[in-house]
């Protein structure tokens, strides 16, 4: 998906770049305007519209005519210069815009790629743990069932060795005047 869309924009920035070329040299050389063809045509049709003007009020070769002509050679000159800047001004933000938006597609491809990964960790992670909690839940049953059976066996060893008294065990501590316990055990001595 990234690659599609890097390939969708690349005509934008290839612009984007040409035109900021274009706006850097005519920045350097600003007498390259009059090198544009529409250039010379423009000014001759302004020119011959203040010259008609004159003429018709009989002022043809007058200063002021002179004077008007030479302003608007280099008003025109200024604006024709204003404009192709904003032109190429115009098309080096498309460019801008078009490598933000690859930059921002390939931050959103690797967000997602790296939640996917962390996902797939946490999944693999929570495997784990399952696998763990039933390992440990298998011993914890196995003791407990070999803890009864050994109970179940011999009270008395189990309960003096684990330090554990229960109510079978009890009853080999509980004698009577004789010196038997419940079990008929005689304890020497007594």
């Amino acid at each position: 998906m990234y690659n599609q869309t890097r390939a969708d924009y690349i005509p934008w920035r290839d612009g984007g770049l040409f035109a900021l070329g274009k706006q850097i040299n005519l920045l350097n050389d600003p007498s390259q305007i009059t090198k544009d063809p529409s250039y010379d045509f423009e000014l001759k049709q302004g020119g011959d519209v203040i010259e008609r003007s004159a003429a018709q009020r009989g002022g043809l070769f007058s200063g002021a005519t002179l004077k008007a002509l030479q302003r608007y050679g280099q008003d025109f000159a200024g604006t024709k210069l204003d404009q192709k800047l904003n032109r190429y001004a115009s098309l080096s933000g498309t460019g801008q815009v078009a490598t933000n938006s690859i930059t921002g597609a390939g931050q959103n491809y690797v967000n997602n790629a790296s939640s996917n990964i962390l996902g797939a960790g946490n999944a693999r992670g929570a495997g784990y743990i399952t696998g763990g909690n039933a390992l440990s839940n298998m011993l914890n049953q196995g003791y407990s069932g070999w803890k009864n059976s050994q109970q179940q066996q011999d009270p008395w060893a189990y309960t003096a060795n684990a330090g554990i008294y229960t109510p079978a065990a009890q009853n080999a501590f509980n004698y009577n005047q004789y010196g038997t316990n419940a079990n008929g055990i005689v304890i020497d001595g007594y």
